[in-house]
């Protein structure tokens, strides 16, 4: 690995962001997330990976690549009453805000003894690194002292694998390192952890969760300088829409908007033009061809996420990404990928979907197989690329320097002896012709 690290005194207010990090030194040139923060005895320690740094020219000491994995459900010890606290908050994909409570995650205000969060991956994957942003308005000391966790141990944490432990850190006069601590932690587990569950645990008494974004890496074999396909509201249809709210168009899922815009086919009761529909799409035309490797969707906060995966009636359920050069037919198409009707779907707010292999096409298709389906997203982005960068260019070699022609004395004779050591010890080495050595004529 090419770790890099540089580290701030504390207190520090620039420890908290990136921007600043980075005007501090720091060699970091990585993606979202790379910074990651280990507290000391006295100081936050901010290390960064680099690939591009000179002493990261061997590709084996490069990180792996790392992807966002999909969330499918997250619970809390406690949670504070008051509005939008809710843990799902921690994976939506929104920053907090100037609201006292927006967007955020808090448990009981009292505080509690060993406070958690529970993350349900849906299935085992094998966690590389868990990122955690903190509330940035306020409280970021609270996440002084925390433990992850990772198993398939859904009802103790501690029956499950430590992935980090970071302990309470304190300044000289016992006051906590983290007051002013920083907003993001990319916590690389000590070696890769394969489970289920990944619990945040925030040990000792009168403990309080109080953050704004979870998020937990895997390897994906494909995540090597992927690029966001631009795309814009025109560039988007779905199979029908809803008749009494005629602005939940497909365009409303290709505008970037994660908070105030959804885009929503036909119900069975909304006298809608398709009022029961069967195998609704909705498609991306990218205007040429892409080579896809990813699809990520964002799905409603409002407790319909169960609509990608199951319908409103009936045993049908699941989904299909599609990517060709087919517009009209979906099915006609390359799968990308496809999730079939499961129990541990969960309630996702983020699916970051990895085709199984690149596909290239123009269209990209959502499709929901089976009747009385709906689509109800917030969003739908599409990521290409998945090339290795090249390997570093080799210097180029010295110029060639020519020895010196040696002085002959031409009035040596060429016995037969010499004529044998001069051949050993110059034609053989240089090719310098025999004559040119001595006088063959004595």
């Amino acid at each position: 690995m090419c770790w890099f690290h540089s580290y701030f005194p504390v207190p520090d207010p620039q420890v908290d962001s990136r921007t600043n990090a980075s005007a501090a030194g720091s060699v970091c040139q990585g993606g979202e997330g790379d910074p990651f923060y280990v507290p000391s005895p006295y100081a936050w320690q901010v290390y960064y990976i680099n690939s591009r740094h000179p002493n990261c020219a061997n590709p084996s000491n490069l990180p792996p690549r790392l992807t966002k994995a999909t969330i499918h459900s997250m619970s809390m010890s406690t949670t504070a009453i008051a509005a939008h606290v809710d843990v799902n908050n921690l994976h939506d994909g929104l920053p907090d805000s100037n609201h006292d409570h927006e967007f955020i995650a808090h448990s009981q205000n009292e505080g509690e003894t060993n406070a958690w969060i529970r993350i349900d991956m849906g299935s085992v994957v094998e966690v590389h690194k868990v990122f955690i942003k903190a509330r940035g308005k306020c409280c970021k000391d609270r996440m002084n002292g925390f433990t992850l966790y990772v198993g398939d141990d859904f009802g103790s944490y501690a029956n499950n694998a430590v992935c980090r432990a970071y302990e309470y850190a304190a300044n000289n006069d016992g006051s906590s390192t983290a007051t002013l601590g920083p907003v993001y932690f990319g916590v690389y587990c000590d070696q890769p952890l394969s489970g289920r569950y990944v619990f945040l645990v925030l040990p000792g008494s009168g403990r309080i969760i109080n953050l704004n974004e979870i998020e937990i890496f895997t390897l994906d074999p494909f995540a090597y300088a992927l690029q966001e396909v631009p795309i814009t509201p025109a560039m988007a249809s779905q199979s029908s829409v809803v008749a009494s709210v005629p602005t939940l168009t497909a365009a409303a899922c290709a505008d970037g908007n994660l908070q105030d815009t959804w885009c929503h086919t036909a119900t069975a009761t909304d006298g809608g033009s398709a009022a029961t529909e069967t195998n609704p799409w909705f498609r991306l035309d990218l205007q040429s061809a892409v080579s896809v490797h990813r699809v990520v969707l964002y799905n409603r906060r409002n407790g319909d996420q169960y609509k990608l995966n199951q319908a409103y009636s009936g045993d049908s359920g699941g989904f299909t990404i599609y990517v060709g050069a087919d517009g009209t037919d979906a099915t006609a198409n390359t799968v990308c990928y496809t999730q079939s009707k499961s129990a541990t779907f969960g309630t996702p707010l983020i699916l970051y979907i990895s085709c199984t292999q690149p596909v290239t096409g123009r269209y990209v298709f959502l499709y929901l197989p089976g009747t009385s389906r709906v689509i109800n997203l917030m969003d739908v982005r599409v990521f290409s690329g998945g090339v290795p960068p090249p390997p570093p260019s080799l210097p180029s070699p010295p110029p060639l320097t020519v020895p010196p022609k040696k002085h002959v004395d031409r009035s040596v004779c060429c016995s037969a002896a010499l004529q044998k050591d001069l051949f050993r010890m110059f034609i053989a080495s240089t090719g310098t012709p025999l004559q040119n050595l001595c006088n063959p004529a004595c």
